[in-house]
């Protein structure tokens, strides 16, 4: 008996779930949700229109800090409370006894409302960057309408529930095949750029310091959003 198994058994639970992922696939289903290629693809322009250089390099920066200590503080209460419930038991646990429920009832229906709206939002990035690659690949000839990109996105969310369903082998095997995907796709496309790009390049003044809103928006309001 292994110590996640006494652990949980401390915890009053007894071990149910079988364990298909080891370390590289937990690693690639973190690395997954983070999607550094995917995010930069579908929200590079957003970052340029909304604040510029500044906005895409010191923002991101300060994020990534705050980001990082929200995730240092929930590992180290995931290895505390090691359990399937995740989020949900862990607000159940820290809170006074009579806020338990609550706590509890509230923080699952947050999270799954949430995980509807990322899942929303990222198959209909990936819809919109397909539909872009079509639109390229016949020369420009196709434009696509709200109902193509619709019907894309639809295929998607089909496709990905479709392999939810299939069980933890084929979810181990994608995130086998993302983890790579993650780790090398920059480097390619960053390799690719500076091969391909053409001679002259921005000051490091306008890389580090300029900021430009392109929005409707007071700068102030759209630095913030």
């Amino acid at each position: 008996m292994d110590s996640d198994t006494l652990r949980l058994q401390s915890l009053g639970y007894k071990q149910e779930l079988s364990r298909n992922f080891n370390r590289l696939t937990n690693y690639g289903v973190a690395l997954s949700v983070v999607s550094v290629s995917s995010g930069i693809s579908s929200l590079f322009a957003y970052g340029m229109v909304t604040g510029g250089p500044v906005v895409m390099i010191w923002g991101w920066i300060f994020v990534a800090i705050l980001t990082l200590c929200v995730t240092l503080s929930m590992a180290e209460i995931c290895s505390s409370y090691p359990t399937s419930g995740g989020l949900y038991y862990w607000s159940g646990i820290l809170v006074p006894k009579e806020y338990k429920p609550l706590a509890s009832w509230f923080t699952g229906w947050f999270n799954l409302v949430g995980q509807f709206a990322v899942t929303a939002a990222i198959d209909f990035g990936l819809a919109l960057l397909v539909a872009s690659v079509i639109s390229v690949g016949l020369n420009l000839q196709w434009s696509p309408h709200p109902f193509h990109i619709v019907l894309i996105n639809l295929g998607i969310v089909v496709t990905h529930g479709l392999c939810n369903t299939m069980g933890p082998r084929l979810l181990s095997w994608l995130t086998h095949v993302s983890v790579w995907w993650q780790l090398f796709a920059p480097i390619i496309v960053s390799l690719a750029l500076l091969i391909g790009m053409k001679p002259g390049h921005q000051t490091v003044s306008f890389v580090f310091t300029k900021f430009e809103n392109y929005t409707n928006w007071l700068s102030t309001v759209s630095l913030s959003v």
